[in-house]
């Protein structure tokens, strides 16, 4: 065989080792427990479009109403386990998916996750879109269903609050002292 004929056949056995690999039965699997992760719709978006996929996360930011039908984020990566301002290292950042769904199921969320509440828990069943022509070309799950897992709950206050206001009072108590001191200078110098 000439170099030029090898160098075809060894581009054709990496295509077709390729393909094998990507239709082997764990390539765009879900766990054992049928559910996928943002990262597994993501990182392999193409095997899982138009499937009928299980995800479970927190749900976070504002349900928008869009009459009948609303959208709502569902985050399930490192910081869906438990608030934010907990983490004392921060790393990596978010992920999550567009859920698109009847209004009345995702209006059974009553915990959206943010800075002062905890989301709640939900696991979302629907089919997976890597780029929906109806929602212009958005990554989402169009929602058949959705169960709340675990309700969320709002957050005890931080102490931010308090500090800010002390930091405040401590301010206001160091101007007067500094007030004093300087009309007592001006006083002994005239």
């Amino acid at each position: 065989m000439s170099d030029g004929k090898w160098k075809m056949a060894a581009a054709l056995a990496l295509v077709l080792l390729a393909a094998w690999g990507t239709a082997s039965p764990a390539y765009g699997r879900p766990r054992e427990d049928g559910v996928v992760t943002s990262t597994d719709l993501i990182e392999k978006s193409g095997s899982y479009n138009g499937r009928e996929v299980v995800f479970r996360g927190e749900a976070v930011g504002d349900i928008l109403h869009r009459g009948e039908r609303s959208w709502v984020t569902v985050n399930d990566d490192h910081y869906s386990r438990k608030p934010l301002r907990l983490y004392e290292d921060l790393k990596g950042g978010n992920s999550g998916i567009g859920i698109y769904g009847a209004t009345r199921e995702l209006d059974k969320i009553r915990f959206l996750g943010s800075y002062t509440a905890r989301g709640d828990i939900v696991e979302v069943r629907g089919t997976f879109y890597r780029a929906s022509v109806e929602h212009g070309g958005d990554t989402c799950i169009v929602a058949s269903s959705l169960e709340v897992l675990r309700e969320g709950h709002p957050l005890p206050e931080s102490g931010v609050r308090k500090e800010l206001v002390l930091a405040f009072v401590l301010l206001a108590v160091c101007g007067a002292l500094t007030a004093l001191v300087l009309s007592r200078r001006k006083g002994r110098s005239e």
